[in-house]
């Protein structure tokens, strides 16, 4: 298998196991799989880490915890701290506090690819049957398929009023 992740692995490896997808789910069973064994092959279509990392709910609770530290002020002057009136809020600051913490959080996921060297592959699986899925053209051999590729919202027909999730 090859070391730069855009690459495909050789043709008919045979791993244990194969996980499909590098998003929150991918990433904790990677972690779990290599607690027993590194024969792990980990192949994701598109960026490499999680979109709760990157635009989901992990800045928007950094985002909310701001929110909730400048509500409580309210309750400073119950408990003898004057002044809490003056207090403001930094837009700026905080938003840059929040991309600070996004960009924490996504590094991890984010280098998953150069940690796990020939072990990543970027591509689309296509399982072919029990135990085979097919990356970037090349069939691969596993013991156990783990399958945690995510979703994408989308709205389907003309005129759809709901979004789905495929």
């Amino acid at each position: 298998m090859p070391r730069n992740p855009r690459r495909t692995p050789t043709n008919d490896p045979v791993v244990d196991p194969v996980i499909v997808g590098a998003g929150s789910a991918g990433l904790s069973a990677l972690r779990e799989v290599r607690r027993y064994t590194d024969d792990v092959l980990l192949v994701n279509d598109g960026h490499w880490g999680t979109t709760c990392a990157a635009v989901g709910c992990m800045p928007s609770k950094a985002l909310i915890k701001a929110e909730n530290a400048f509500h409580r002020r309210g309750a400073l002057e119950e408990l003898g701290v004057r002044g809490a009136d003056g207090l403001r809020v930094d837009i700026p600051a905080v938003l840059a506090r929040v991309r600070k913490m996004r960009d924490g959080f996504f590094k991890g996921p984010e280098s998953t690819p150069d940690k796990l060297g020939d072990r990543a592959v970027s591509g689309r699986a296509r399982l072919l049957g029990p135990g085979r899925v097919q990356l970037n053209g090349v069939t691969v051999s596993a013991r156990a398929i783990i399958l945690a590729p995510g979703a994408r919202r989308s709205c389907r027909g003309r005129g759809a009023r709901s979004a789905t999730v495929s």
